[in-house]
Parts: structure tokens; C-alpha cells; sequence
């Protein structure tokens, strides 16, 4: 599981991944974004937000481009069923979990002063 920021960063390992024979599900948070930046810009910076896009592959044509099947998810909903069949697949699969379409999130942890 990681972020759509930390997934490009090491996005060849897929090929790696196929290459090898590894069974691998990898879940893709995609907030097109740098969401935990964002959230510390919104408190430390009251929401000015700076370098906090990112403008990725598409990773249902990545995923294809490895040759491994992948779900995208666009709700709470379709995210068991997608993640059922990706998990039971033999070899890489990969998620996609559309974090804009599921809906705000909250921060991963508490931004601001220590108590």
C-alpha cells in the first residue's frame, strides 16, 4: 500500500516485480498529490498550498504496459471485490484506490503544536 507520490518514485520495481515472478498486490492511494504535504500546509501554512500536485501516468496504461491486471476504485463500496480478485491473482496485480472519487480523508497525523 502506499501513496500515488511514493509509487512513482519507485515505479519501475514493477517490471522487477513481473520479471521475478513475484505474487504481489500493489494498492495505489491516488490523491493525484502530495496529501500529506497538503495537510501540513493547511496547518502550518492556513492552507497555502505549494508543490503539492502531481502530475502522474495514467496507472490503468502503466499497469497494462507490465502486463498485469489492475482495478481501479472509485468507491468504499467497490474496494473489497476489487481487492478480493487482485489479492487471489497469481503474480503482480495492481489497486487503485481514487482517493478524489471515495472522498476527503482525514490528516495521518496530527499537525501542530506538541502538547
Amino acid at each position: 500500500m502506499t501513496g500515488d507520490g511514493g509509487f512513482y518514485m519507485n515505479m519501475a520495481e514493477l517490471w522487477t516485480a513481473v520479471q521475478e515472478g513475484v505474487n504481489l498486490t500493489v494498492l495505489v492511494m491516488n490523491d493525484r498529490g502530495y496529501g500529506v504535504i497538503r495537510h501540513i500546509q493547511d496547518k502550518a501554512a492556513d492552507g497555502r498550498r505549494r508543490f503539492d500536485v502531481i502530475e502522474g501516468p495514467d496507472l490503468k496504461t502503466l499497469a497494462a504496459s507490465a502486463g498485469i491486471p489492475f482495478w481501479r476504485v472509485r468507491s468504499e463500496a467497490e474496494f473489497g471485490e476489487a481487492a478480493g480478485q487482485a489479492i487471489a491473482h497469481t503474480g503482480v496485480a495492481m489497486v487503485e484506490v481514487d482517493m478524489l472519487s471515495v472522498g476527503a480523508f482525514p490528516p495521518y497525523f496530527p499537525y501542530g503544536p506538541k502538547a
